[in-house]
């Protein structure tokens, strides 16, 4: 079986036998389907905080769950600057943001980012 290929940005393919992957990837990879059984292996890049907001736009409860569990700032922005909570906003996912409100993200937060998707 040929090995599944590593994505640098979200690593939520990542196979056991891709040799440029790192113990940081494979940690990251983890927390798609469990919860982190260590501390990270090297400090967390702003790059890798992204896969927080990606998770929330995936609506990944178990992937957003285990990240904020393990550390990951509520707050951590994709490129362009939007946050989990922005996510939620945009699918009117209330179970989502209710994940986020338990780590810090606020209900005003939420209803900001539900006004500026919804301005016309």
């Amino acid at each position: 079986m040929a090995p599944l290929p590593v994505r640098r940005f979200g690593r939520t393919d990542l196979g056991k036998t891709a040799p440029e992957a790192t113990e940081l990837d494979y940690w990251l990879h983890q927390l798609w389907h469990d919860e982190a059984t260590t501390p990270p292996p090297s400090p967390l890049s702003k790059q890798d905080l992204r896969l927080l907001p990606e998770a929330a736009w995936m609506q990944n409860y178990t992937a957003i769950a285990n990240m904020l569990q393990a550390g990951f700032p509520v707050d951590a922005t994709t490129h362009d600057d939007l946050q989990p909570i922005d996510f939620a906003a945009f699918h009117d996912d209330e179970k989502l943001a209710e994940i986020l409100f338990q780590y810090g993200a606020t209900e005003e937060q939420f209803e900001a980012a539900r006004a500026w998707l919804c301005a016309e």
